[in-house]
């Protein structure tokens, strides 16, 4: 434990004045990822570091009461900026070259990685991703944000016991964490048939799913850290028998979803399966994205609205051919926070003096 703690302690002691990191990023560049507490044990008793510049993720101040107020304190003279209560990451974030690509072998047994900055250029918006972090938190509190989860799984246990024998491709698209398919993978008989690729722009989230590959045992699977708007993050994992765009129809245009169902079939390999997600919230989408999955040569096998609230989950398999991939295309961008269909449904409801009894979750 004591080399642990001296490795995260000198990943701490090169932050530069003016730049953050926070406790989940230092763990992972000394070769710990999903290990942010053990940057507060190296946080302690450990005098001459720079402790104010590490923060929550988000940019959060995590130090409560008067220790917090230092902190603020000694970033701002060191000329940091805020947002809110928030250090302004996009402008005070530093990616140590542990994060550039260079993780400890220990971190990763078993584990293929492929970095973003080495096949997608310039690396993520940290502002845009530990938001995603902050959602998946919900996880443990949100009885209906678990029942959604429940039913994706649902359909991807479905898919899974009727697969042929053999490997099974797998894709998930903004993936998070991987939980919805790790969540089945941890106790399905054919675990080790699956050849999984996660895709998500967020470090932490990334480095906790590999974390979790570890655990599984599950050398079939990897995570990319990128850009999963774009079929080249696709690349060498295609064509799947099993695609996931779970999260991502509500944060995007409908000309981006109708794009995305459209190259699906690039994506899909012969009765490939299908599940995503999107809120039914007024204007509702869902109608016309069942449509252009028939359009696209989907047969639904179910549409299923989680009872209480606005989330549904679809499910479609490829009946027609499939096409031949093309990498660097472009499927989905997503909008701005206060852009995306999912926020605006939800301000509307809350502003609105008749809510009904339906809750909003994120699509």
């Amino acid at each position: 434990m004591a080399s642990t703690l001296a490795r995260i302690r000198r990943v701490i002691a090169a932050v530069p004045r003016g730049k953050v990191i926070t406790y989940g990023h230092a763990a992972a560049a000394a070769g710990f990822p999903g290990a942010p507490r053990l940057t507060v044990r190296a946080l302690q008793n450990a005098e001459g570091l720079p402790w104010h510049r590490v923060v929550g993720a988000g940019g959060r101040i995590a130090l409560p009461g008067e220790d917090g107020r230092e902190q603020r304190l000694r970033l701002k003279m060191e000329g940091v900026t805020f947002r809110g209560n928030r250090v302004r990451m996009d402008l005070h974030d530093w990616v140590p070259k542990a994060r550039r690509g260079t993780e400890h072998p220990a971190s990763r047994p078993s584990v293929r990685v492929t970095r973003y900055r080495d096949r997608y250029g310039s690396p993520p918006n940290s502002l845009l991703t530990d938001e995603w972090v902050e959602w998946h938190q919900r996880y443990s509190n949100d009885r209906l944000l678990v029942e959604r989860l429940e039913e994706v799984r649902r359909q991807i246990r479905k898919a899974l016991d009727g697969s042929p024998p053999g490997s099974i491709r797998a894709i998930s698209m903004c993936s998070g964490d991987g939980r919805d398919l790790l969540g089945v993978l941890a106790d399905h008989r054919r675990a080790n048939d699956v050849s999984a690729r996660f895709v998500d722009l967020s470090p932490e989230l990334v480095a906790a799913g590999r974390e979790q590959i570890r655990r599984l045992r599950l050398p079939r699977a990897e995570f990319v850290l990128g850009d999963a708007g774009t079929t080249t993050a696709y690349a060498g994992a295609v064509p799947a028998n099993l695609v996931l765009a779970c999260g991502v129809f509500g944060n995007i245009r409908n000309e981006d979803i109708r794009r995305t169902i459209d190259t699906l079939p690039e994506l899909c390999a012969r009765d490939a399966t299908v599940v995503w997600t999107r809120g039914t919230f007024e204007p509702d989408l869902t109608p016309a994205i069942r449509d252009w999955f028939r359009d696209a040569g989907f047969t639904e096998i179910s549409f299923r609205r989680i009872p209480g609230t606005t989330a549904s989950v679809g499910t479609h398999r490829l009946t027609k051919r499939a096409r031949r991939f093309r990498s660097g295309v472009r499927l989905f961008t997503f909008l701005p926070r206060n852009e995306r269909p999912s926020s605006r449904a939800a301000r509307t409801r809350s502003e609105s003096s008749s809510i009904g009894p339906r809750r909003q979750i994120p699509p």
